[in-house]
């Protein structure tokens, strides 16, 4: 059970359980007093237990000497995290998703030869750290829901072919992030974290804008117009931000959530380890939920305390309900399959027929189930093109970028279109091209020769949005 017990009593208390402090985490100053939210503490959003008893111990000294002594009236508090051991169990995994075996025909051999990934024990660190760093902050803490939101990751490799996997189980959130010009894709912008990049991305295949890059400018220019004195650290912040993020915008072509199926793993996955079960951005993938086997790709790097997100066109296909405000699976029922060292490079466009086949034989390798394999078909129609005119023949990427850490995006959310993808005017003179190594930022530019950058908007054309 996950709880925070609040007493007036005898002195802090700051758990039992001692662990070492995580280098990517820092814990706040413990001074003063929490921050206490305006509500019931029993009704804390995030799940947490919350208990509370009055202590009232009798003093010698009066009223006017024990009023002056600080721990005389004072709040405890003890965050108490019942920390699980991974399921190792073929047979429990087995109850927990039973269709698991009949996906992979070998299960039971996989098993008898699983290791447990030090990823697991990384996982729930990191979810410690990050409930260390707000303890002063209690609507901060990590959900129930996302405290307990892995329950396992093994090493796996079939003994005939030699073919590694990585298993995890988890539930499913929804990441609805991503954008493309290039494409006549629909974005769904209404999760609270929405950003228009993904780690997995390619150089720009036509002249089409992204969809995001006016409302950035239009943000900018408002930038330069409001900065005072006593703002200019902030807004200069804000903009530097918004400027790394235009140049990619410029550069690059996105994953989109509602059309490309991907899933999420947490940064320190990508950061942390090497060797053959150390994943990369691009690797090819499979969920399993309920006997069906859907492709994926490794698309994006997400927080490092958080375990179980897939793009909304998986999540969209196993429930109809989902959003980016509704998860599309609580428990932990779903698995997911990740084939470390597979991703095709360069990265490029797309192709879900070449997605779809890889993951078959990637499947097939592991002595699973070809049959239960899903095939996505692609969901959204060409640009229109001006009467008289043939549409050019696609433009493959010749790099591929090197893999940028995930950011986060102060983005509000909202249901309203955004202007469309206006195509680049061939005639008009280029504006600044972005710089080469831009500087780090919550979502790192990928750092390579900069590429022209959009000029007069010559036509506008409209993507499909929700």
């Amino acid at each position: 059970m996950l709880s925070a017990i609040i007493l007036l009593g005898l002195g802090y208390e700051w758990g039992r359980r001692q662990v070492p402090p995580l280098t990517i985490l820092s814990s706040p100053p413990m001074t003063g007093l929490p921050k206490v939210p305006k509500k019931p503490l029993s009704e804390l959003f995030n799940g947490l237990t919350l208990q509370s008893s009055l202590i009232t111990p009798e003093s010698n000294d009066s009223a006017s000497i024990v009023r002056t002594q600080p721990e005389s009236y004072r709040v405890e508090i003890a965050i108490h995290a019942v920390l699980p051991r991974p399921n190792l169990s073929a047979e429990q995994i087995s109850k927990l998703i039973p269709t698991l075996p009949d996906i992979l025909k070998n299960f039971d051999s996989l098993m008898n030869q699983a290791k447990l990934s030090p990823a697991f024990t990384q996982l729930y660190e990191n979810k410690l750290g990050v409930l260390r760093q707000n303890l002063f902050y209690l609507e901060r803490a990590v959900s129930r829901q996302n405290f307990y939101d892995c329950e396992t990751i093994l090493n796996l490799r079939n003994s005939r072919s030699g073919r590694r996997a990585i298993l995890a189980i988890g539930p499913m959130d929804v990441n609805t992030d991503g954008s493309d010009g290039d494409r006549n894709v629909r974005i769904d912008k209404t999760s609270l974290t929405f950003q228009p990049t993904t780690s997995y991305r390619w150089s720009k295949t036509s002249k089409r804008l992204n969809p995001f890059i006016d409302p950035i400018q239009r943000e900018l220019n408002q930038i330069s117009e409001q900065k005072t004195s006593e703002k200019t650290l902030t807004l200069n912040q804000r903009q530097a931000f918004l400027t790394r993020r235009l140049r990619e915008l410029n550069r690059w072509s996105f994953l989109a959530s509602t059309a490309d199926p991907f899933i999420v793993l947490p940064e320190f996955f990508f950061r942390k380890y090497s060797g053959p079960f150390a994943p990369q951005i691009g690797d090819f993938a499979l969920v399993l939920y309920k006997g069906v086997a859907y492709p994926a790709i490794v698309g994006d790097a997400g927080p490092s305390y958080k375990f179980g997100e897939a793009s909304l066109r998986i999540c969209h296909q196993i429930n109809k309900a989902s959003s980016g405000l509704n998860r599309a699976v609580t428990p932990l029922r779903v698995a997911y399959l990740v084939f470390p060292g597979t991703a095709l490079k360069p990265w490029q466009t797309p192709d879900l027929k070449i997605w779809n086949s890889r993951c078959a034989s990637l499947l097939e390798e592991f002595g699973g189930d070809t049959k239960t394999v899903f095939q996505w078909k692609t969901n959204f129609p060409p640009w229109p093109q001006p009467p008289g005119v043939s549409p050019p023949p696609p433009r493959v990427s010749t790099s591929s970028p090197p893999f940028p850490g995930p950011s986060t995006s102060s983005a509000s959310p909202s249901a309203e279109p955004l202007s469309g993808a206006p195509q680049r005017s061939p005639s008009a003179s280029p504006s600044a091209s972005p710089s080469a190594s831009p500087s780090a930022s919550p979502s790192a530019s990928p750092s390579a020769s900069p590429s022209a950058s959009p000029s007069a908007v010559a036509t506008r054309a409209f993507p499909q949005f929700d």
